[in-house]
């Protein structure tokens, strides 16, 4: 027991004193096949030490190896590798090895996603990249990094990016182009992007579903359609009229406003039957808070389609929300719909 008492204590002073990143630049210093052969040895004993010694000391498990505090010491180290700034002095690794021969960074990071820790990762990244974008130097970094993020974690990485993006008041168009300008049309985030996030992550706030449309607005129109077109589809479906709960229902319906708040009355033509029969199918709804959804809806479609001869059901739409509104912007102003759907003010910044 003394002895490991003393490992613990020498592993604890270890990462403590920033260590790792010593370790890091020796590896990097190194040959390419031998570099490799002690990364693949060395970067599993980093990312289990935390559970290693769960198991080995129980009740006695020091609180700087518990697996939050652990991995943000160490990512902290691994990112302190990478320049400060644009004016910085040569990084301790070249941006050659760190997104090349030596991807440290992106290993480590997928690791942590694989244990299970998207927040961690999510936080890392906001707050090393928030002080550098969206200026293009650093746009390649980011790209670079989320395009190595194991397939299987980027549901789980991207929620809680949004989500923390979002708290940190970053959450923007020329923010998520930064990340995913180029990734967003390959999979596995074209699905997540242009679909899942879209209708069937209802937890999320309002500004991160605003956000998502914005941003595919920004992109190639194919995006934004397919998008558009995922939403629809889900909100005039019967089945979803007739299944879908409260916080469903609202969710898609204020996805729905804002991507309406996009188009012009040329872009409207292709999506006016799925429109009518979603529409006509809530008129007949006998869940009252729904049919009124549907009518809003079916009012600034009207008013996008024939200006000058609008739908008008005299449908003010109020509920608990009053003060959460969902705004139809300059193309079906002066509209103002309420869906109770959670809306922050997002700097546009």
């Amino acid at each position: 027991k003394s002895l490991f008492k003393r490992v613990t204590s020498l592993l604890l002073k270890f990462v403590q004193r920033g260590r790792i990143s010593d370790l890091i630049i020796t590896l990097s210093q190194k040959e390419g096949s031998d570099r490799q052969h002690h990364w693949r040895s060395i970067l599993p004993l980093l990312v289990s030490l935390p559970d290693r010694l769960a198991s080995a000391l129980g009740v006695n498990y020091p609180k700087q190896f518990r697996p939050r505090t652990y991995y943000q010491k160490v990512s902290e180290q691994m990112f302190s590798l990478l320049p400060s700034s644009l004016a910085s002095q040569t990084p301790p690794v070249a941006w050659s090895v760190v997104f090349g021969s030596f991807p440290f960074l992106s290993d480590w990071l997928g690791k942590i996603l694989m244990v299970g820790h998207p927040d961690i990762v999510a936080q890392a990244l906001v707050t090393y990249f928030s002080v550098r974008l969206p200026n293009p130097h650093w746009v390649g970094k980011a790209r670079a990094i989320i395009v190595a993020v194991p397939s299987q974690c980027a549901e789980r990485l991207l929620e809680s990016f949004l989500r923390l993006s979002a708290q940190q008041r970053c959450l923007n168009t020329p923010w998520l182009e930064a990340f995913f300008g180029d990734v967003a049309i390959m999979p596995p985030y074209r699905n997540l992007l242009s679909h899942k996030f879209l209708i069937l992550r209802v937890s999320l706030p309002f500004d991160v579903l605003r956000a998502l449309i914005d941003f595919a607005h920004s992109l190639d129109s194919t995006f934004f359609r397919e998008a558009l077109s995922n939403v629809l589809i889900a909100w005039s479906s019967p089945d979803f009229l007739l299944r879908s709960n409260t916080r469903q229902h609202r969710y898609l319906s204020g996805a729905l406003v804002h991507f309406l708040s996009k188009l012009s009355q040329d872009d409207i033509a292709p999506y006016t039957p799925r429109f009518l029969n979603g529409v006509q199918g809530h008129l007949g709804c006998p869940v009252i808070d729904k049919r009124h959804r549907g009518m809003q809806i079916g009012e600034l479609f009207s008013r996008l389609l024939q200006p000058d001869n609008s739908l008008d059901f005299g449908i003010e739409f109020e509920d608990d929300y009053k003060d959460e509104v969902v705004s139809s912007s300059s193309h079906t102003s002066p509209a103002t719909v309420s869906f109770g759907v959670a809306v922050a003010e997002v700097d546009p910044d």
